[in-house]
């Protein structure tokens, strides 16, 4: 009887262990992610463009590229830039034109991973591009899946404030559009999100569905590592319950295949702001919308924003 208890209580004891010390590295892996840092800048795109930093309202250093347009819009206000509405013009600034698009790049890339998303748009706008915390050059121990990066967002939306830009539009790949709809500011005027997530706890349930039943303690352990160590709610990470709010024009991208982050995340954002404009990619996968529609995603992107900002 004695050796049976032994053996329940081990068999007992011992996974529990075990899960502990998987779902802790599987925790530190994903706050902690390897630093990927482009091996090209803006110039090999033939971009001009000004290499910047800011800090956010928490104190970390964001690194960022400021790209001036190549031309204006179809439709600017081409006002002297001495005028009272078009102030005197800063470095990188052209011919008064006003609009700007930041870009947010996805988990766990950098700034340079978006190039030639910037490219296509810096032919109309002024484009912002920044590393978000603890990726790329940025500053920053740790990523949080959205929650604290939208002062990452925030951050970057009051430096072209700074410069005098009103008409702001924001694209954001991935984690970079969950946080652009979670940050819902007030100061940009249309958004475009390629391949954002529902919710952080729908992402922890894709990445570990793989494991089968075995993947739920790892997925429940993670979310109380979380909450232990940096007071972060994964249920409240939610694009989902943030794009309801959003007032401005919204156009959602995704793509038919993906395996990362399934098209039922925009189907669910869609619902939950019928207004938007939803185009499904059909046959692609994550982050292949571009690569394999080319003139036509530039085109849905560019027109959207000159009817919208």
């Amino acid at each position: 009887m004695e050796l049976a208890i032994k053996i329940l209580v081990r068999a007992i004891l011992y996974p529990a262990i075990a899960y502990l010390i998987v779902s802790l590295i599987f925790f530190y892996l994903y706050v902690k992610p390897s630093r990927y840092v482009s091996p090209y800048n803006p110039d090999a795109f033939g971009l001009e463009y000004e290499e910047i930093s800011f800090k956010t309202s928490d104190n970390i250093e964001i690194s960022a590229w400021f790209l001036p347009a190549k031309k204006p819009p179809s439709n600017p206000p081409l006002t002297g830039g001495k005028s009272p509405l078009h102030p005197p013009f800063t470095k990188g600034e052209r011919g008064g034109f006003k609009k700007a698009v930041i870009i947010c790049h996805g988990y766990p890339m950098d700034k340079g991973n978006l190039l030639e998303t910037a490219s296509f748009l810096a032919k109309e706008y002024n484009v912002l591009l920044f590393d978000f915390r603890a990726m790329g050059k940025s500053k920053g121990a740790i990523s949080t899946g959205g929650w604290k990066e939208t002062r990452d967002f925030l951050a970057a939306v009051d430096f072209l404030k700074k410069r005098g830009f009103k008409d702001i539009g924001a694209f954001g790949f991935s984690l970079g559009g969950a946080v652009v709809l979670m940050a819902n500011s007030p100061d940009i005027k249309a958004i475009v999100v390629d391949s954002s997530y529902e919710n952080l706890n729908s992402v922890l349930d894709s990445i570990f569905s793989g494991f089968g039943i075995f993947g739920k303690p790892i997925v429940w352990l993670m979310k109380f590592w979380g909450r232990l160590f940096f007071n972060l709610n994964t249920g409240r990470v939610s694009p989902a319950d943030s794009i309801a709010d959003i007032k401005k024009p919204v156009l959602l991208i995704h793509c038919e295949k993906d395996s990362q982050i399934p098209v039922s995340a925009a189907k669910a954002l869609h619902s939950k702001k019928p207004g938007s404009e939803l185009w499904i990619i059909p046959e692609a996968d994550h982050g292949q919308g571009h690569m394999l529609t080319g003139m036509q995603y530039e085109k849905k992107v560019l027109e959207f924003f000159r009817k919208n900002l």
